[in-house]
């Protein structure tokens, strides 16, 4: 096991530190993750990890810039929550799965993206298995976290930066997006480089 000390910029500005310790699996706590307190997209999707664990045993991976944020204790002014769950949730048992989530007061808005809506929370749903072919991620094997009880799974930076690298590439996602991919990267090529100091 090792231990290794964080500072990250808190959405209000702030700076914080804390100890996060890891080897093969990583355990925070939500003093861990303080800096996404007032976050209201982490604490829902919270509620709705909380949900897929115990009523279908899904360990989902928290993906996009809110996984980001997470990893790297950056406020990246997350637009949605993205989530990676088998891909068989969003198929064969698509109906049940769907009317899970509206359960959590979550209106359905998107087939093709598997979206939904609450208030001014979009919360949307793709395959982890896509992950291999996308950007050459192993889902079965990323680190584990578990807050309060809400068990995840969370890329980690040199997984996060093939993953931006490859959408970078993807022309409509670079125009949508107004270059935000590619800050992404260059401030995970900084971070990797600063963790190998």
């Amino acid at each position: 096991m090792f231990v290794v000390h964080f500072r990250f910029l808190t959405p209000l500005g702030q700076f914080r530190s804390h100890l996060l310790a890891s080897f093969f699996m990583i355990k925070y706590s939500s003093k861990v993750i303080e800096m996404l307190i007032n976050n209201d997209k982490y604490v829902e999707f919270l509620k709705v990890c909380k949900k897929l664990n115990t009523e279908l045993q899904i360990i989902p991976v928290l993906f996009g810039s809110l996984g980001l944020e997470v990893l790297c204790r950056e406020n990246f002014n997350a637009d949605d929550i993205d989530v990676l769950v088998p891909n068989k949730y969003l198929d064969s048992f698509w109906d049940d799965f769907k009317k899970l989530i509206e359960e959590n007061e979550y209106v359905f808005i998107d087939l093709h993206e598997h979206e939904f809506i609450k208030g001014n929370i979009k919360l949307a749903f793709a395959a982890e298995e896509s992950l291999v072919d996308f950007a050459d991620v192993d889902y079965h094997n990323l680190n584990i976290i578990n807050d309060e009880g809400s068990k995840y799974k969370l890329l980690n930076s040199q997984e996060y930066l093939r993953v931006y690298k490859k959408s970078y590439k993807d022309s409509y996602r670079r125009d949508k997006n107004n270059g935000k991919d590619k800050d992404k990267i260059e401030f995970l090529e900084v971070f990797i480089s600063n963790q190998s100091i």
